[in-house]
């Protein structure tokens, strides 16, 4: 990254991983207010520089311990500016979504990137002025005061903590401020080291990982004979001479793992023999309970005729019971219709016995008055 050189008089180094990410923000915000505003980035540049550096402004440096107020303002208006609400356009607001707004952004960040009025050195020098501007408490930026072209400004930018150091380790492009070499070269994946194992290698801290993981002579190792009972401890350089010099040893192992698995295997051929046997047994009764079963069968199918033959004669026998039945019901209906003859012809008789009996009284009535008239008659001169 190309640096900006600030005021003559000064010291213009600053913490260059801090510069860096302010380079970044302040390229998201331009970004974010021209997709917002959809203007180009020199048209937004002038009233960002306005905004993040009003004319006369002086920021001076906290009496407390507290957090620079300085930086923390830098970062209450980076914050407005890449916001939505940060210019007040009531059209931008009203449209444009915090989706949309980010979808958007992320499309004119490489346009914003490419232009010259702000490209990589424009971002630096930016960066750089505002460290200067906010960061009163010195604690990102150098800002020693310099006599020009004296031996001690030479001096001073050969030992000052903030001048930009390149990583040494061979293929690490990182750059980073000379206070931060410490903490920069501890955590670089470029560092050679020896193994962290104690092997003779020396190797890049990223792949010392998989160096101790996979070809490392130092790994340890299992014994291929572990899982018979082999219990040495060594490492993957020192497997090969293991298993020639304990050949005598994994034998005598191997000899007792085969003689114990011989004797399970007897006693499972012992147990597979009782097996068999009990399941001859079974198999026996299990055919003897099946003649038994064909037997019960057939003599249940003798019954089931049977039991047809009986349920025929039954219906034959039910019919002539039924047929009897109404030849009893006939007969019944013909009795009650001759007792009720009988009955009629009896109340004829006694009707005509009454009518009899009264005939002949009046017959023997009219007899007497004839006799007594006869008499009269008789008697009569």
């Amino acid at each position: 990254m190309a640096l900006y050189a600030g005021p003559a008089l000064s010291c213009s180094y600053c913490d260059v991983e801090e510069q860096q990410k302010l380079s970044e923000r302040l390229l998201q915000v331009v970004a974010s207010q021209c997709a917002i505003r959809k203007l180009s980035a020199s048209e937004v540049l002038p009233r960002l520089r306005k905004e993040l550096l009003p004319d006369g402004e002086l920021i001076r440096a906290s009496t407390s311990s507290a957090p620079s107020r300085g930086l923390a303002l830098l970062e209450q208006r980076l914050e407005k500016a890449g916001s939505r609400k940060g210019w007040g356009d009531a059209l931008a607001l009203q449209f444009t979504s915090k989706d949309e707004l980010l979808r958007r952004t992320s499309a004119r960040v490489r346009e914003v990137a490419a232009a010259r009025e702000f490209n990589e050195s424009a971002r630096a020098a930016l960066a750089l002025e505002l460290l200067q501007h906010y960061d009163c408490e010195r604690e990102l930026h150098c800002g020693e005061r310099l006599e020009p072209s004296t031996e001690a400004t030479a001096r001073h930018k050969v030992h000052c903590v903030f001048r930009p150091v390149s990583c040494a380790n061979d293929g690490c492009t990182a750059m980073y401020s000379a206070r931060g070499e410490a903490a920069h070269d501890a955590q670089c994946g470029f560092k050679l080291l020896p193994c962290e194992l104690g092997c003779s290698e020396h190797l890049i801290r990223s792949a010392m990982a998989a160096h101790t993981a996979g070809p490392c002579p130092n790994r340890p190792v299992d014994c291929p004979f572990k899982a018979v009972g082999c219990g040495a401890h060594v490492t993957q350089g020192e497997l090969a001479h293991h298993l020639v010099e304990a050949t005598p040893a994994h034998l005598m192992i191997m000899l007792e793992v085969f003689s114990q698995q011989q004797k399970q295997l007897n006693a499972c051929g012992a147990h597979m023999t009782a097996q068999e046997t009990l399941i001859i047994q079974q198999r026996a009764a299990l055919e003897a309970a099946y003649s038994d079963f064909t037997a019960m069968e057939q003599k249940l199918q003798a019954a089931e005729e049977a039991n047809k033959a009986l349920r025929k004669d039954l219906d034959g026998a039910l019919k002539t019971l039924s047929s009897v039945s109404k030849q009893q019901e006939a007969q019944g209906k013909r009795s009650a219709a001759l007792a009720e003859d009988l009955a009629k012809l009896g109340t004829q008789q006694k009707t005509l016995k009454q009518h009899v009996h009264s005939e002949l009284s009046k017959t023997t009535a009219e007899c007497a008055d004839l006799s007594i008239r006869v008499r009269q008659l008789e008697s009569a001169p």
